[in-house]
């Protein structure tokens, strides 16, 4: 049995066409909106941020920060396994 290339040329126009409807349909105006009481946990998370941040920074500035490696080295494994397996 012979397949001519010629017998596909028509073969990606029902593809063409369902574009050319879609690309033409009006835009969409989609709207975000976020609740109070989601604004008030970002904000209060943020805030929890900033201060353990200042701690540390001023732990590390006192020189009384202390290192702990197993601790470390576990978060670098968790993240390097949670990148290498994405959900």
């Amino acid at each position: 049995m012979k397949i001519h290339s010629s017998h596909y040329i028509g073969a990606s126009e029902p593809y063409k066409n369902q574009m050319k409807t879609t690309n033409k349909s009006e835009p969409r105006n989609d709207k975000v909106e976020i609740s109070k009481e989601a604004l008030e946990l970002s904000a209060q998370s943020n805030k929890a941020k900033e201060i353990r941040l200042q701690e540390l920074k001023e732990k590390i500035q006192n020189g009384t920060y202390e290192l702990e490696p197993e601790k470390t080295a576990q978060a670098i494994l968790t993240a390097w396994k949670g990148a290498e397996n994405p959900k």
